[in-house]
């Protein structure tokens, strides 16, 4: 089920940075919140690698940490979890959006 889970998580992250233009402030989107909110089931199936991702320490925006910390409250109880879990969700949205600036700056040369 991770697998599944990632995959589609993916798609939904790549569909959001694609219409948001790759611009990295109108990624979290109400619409992008209701999607993942109506798919539990990714959270809890991605639940494994978004707290691998989440541990490392680096350098995120706060801001979206706390909107993706608010989308997965309801489903992780434990702070610690949730904390976790977000600060990955961030860090797989940060990489897409810098992965999508690339390929278009790319295709611009």
């Amino acid at each position: 089920m991770s697998k599944a889970a990632l995959r589609e998580l993916s798609a939904l992250r790549r569909a959001a940075v694609a219409r948001a233009g790759g611009d990295g402030s109108a990624v979290t989107t109400d619409e992008f919140a209701a999607q993942l909110s109506t798919r539990v089931w990714l959270f809890v199936g991605a639940t494994p690698e978004l707290i691998e991702r989440g541990r490392a320490v680096r350098q995120r925006d706060q801001k979206r940490v706390k909107w993706a910390r608010g989308l997965v409250r309801g489903i992780h109880q434990h702070a610690q979890t949730a904390d976790r879990v977000a600060r990955g969700l961030v860090d797989l949205l940060d990489h897409e959006i810098r992965t999508y600036q690339e390929e278009r700056e790319a295709r611009r040369r």
